[in-house]
């Protein structure tokens, strides 16, 4: 997982730069990995894509959201602007 700036000037809003999805990809590809997907927390809502969430994926790719309220975490796999669940176990570990 590698954080990336807000490059957005909307409030509530996430915007990953095109420089820096080139260097996390740059980064990738040096590791001999590849770019599967996003991360992000909604604040206030529900972990599930919205609009803008959709609009700003990549179709193929992996997106998971985390409930900064509750802690749940969910993940999706993007496929044209839509979102589909995916199975998955989040496990816990204690300091």
């Amino acid at each position: 997982m590698v954080p990336t700036p807000n490059r957005s000037k909307e409030p509530c809003s996430f915007w990953i730069g095109r420089q820096d999805w080139r260097r996390v990809e740059k980064a990738a590809v040096t590791l001999g990995s590849r770019v599967v997907g996003t991360y992000h927390s909604h604040v206030v809502s529900h972990p599930v894509p919205g609009a803008g969430d959709l609009r700003g994926a990549i179709s193929g790719q992996v997106m998971i959201i985390v409930d900064s309220i509750n802690g749940e975490i969910r993940a999706w796999r993007i496929r044209r602007r839509r979102a589909f669940p995916l199975k998955h176990a989040v496990v816990r570990t204690t300091g």
